[in-house]
């Protein structure tokens, strides 16, 4: 039996470029490859007890995507550990999540991405958006925790809110046309707007779904 290390070895060969003598290496090219300022990211010196090195960048640094092909966040290598926050912008190709760390202090931008499942998200960021993701049937695995904007806007496929965190600042899940229930929306909004969606709702039947305490509720 392959120990994980021959495992991650075997993986990495075709990452691997010449010029590269190991796996740092090979993580360092994967991320001047995909990702934008890569340079600056840190690489751990061991791996942790998944058996991966852990990569976290600058105080106030997003990862924000470079190569618009990417397949996998962390090629099964590494995973984030640190990070300001994401921006992930019409990757179609992005098959998964996993690899993000488990808590963002800033935004979670994922737009016009191939990504069918939200598995993989952080558990809490400040401000999260996945907008334009044509392939998105449901918002679980997304944030639990988003204390300001969360925004599913212009996800074709979105038939369901369950998975959606329960207090948020702003929530819009405008033109989901899909979209026939608000059940699994937050509980308890400041802003609400439910434009185009697939069920026309009134205002009153909004405020018996989630609690809106301000007047602002689109419809």
């Amino acid at each position: 039996m392959k120990t994980l290390k021959e495992s991650l070895l075997d993986d990495i060969d075709s990452t691997l470029k010449q010029g590269s003598t190991g796996i740092k290496d090979a993580i360092k090219d994967f991320l001047k490859l995909n990702y934008n300022y890569a340079s600056k990211f840190k690489i751990s010196r061991k791996v942790n007890d998944n058996g991966l090195y852990e990569v976290s960048a600058p105080i106030g640094m997003k990862l924000t995507i470079k190569n618009r092909n990417l397949t996998e966040l962390t090629n099964g290598l590494f995973e984030f550990v640190e990070l300001y926050g994401a921006e992930f912008l019409m990757c179609e190709q992005l098959k998964s999540l996993k690899g993000l760390p488990k808590h963002l202090k800033g935004t979670l931008l994922i737009y016009g991405c191939g990504l069918t499942s939200l598995e993989g998200c952080p558990k809490d960021v400040q401000f999260f958006m996945c907008v334009g993701c044509k392939k998105i049937k449901s918002l679980e695995g997304c944030p639990k925790y988003s204390p300001h904007n969360f925004n599913c806007s212009y996800c074709d496929s979105l038939t369901s809110l369950k998975g959606c965190p329960e207090d948020v600042q702003f929530f819009k899940c405008d033109n989901c046309k899909k979209l026939r229930s608000l059940k699994g929306c937050p509980k308890n909004s400041k802003e609400f707007s439910c434009k185009n969606i697939g069920k026309k709702y009134t205002e009153d039947e909004v405020k018996q779904i989630c609690h809106v305490s301000s007047a602002f509720i689109w419809l």
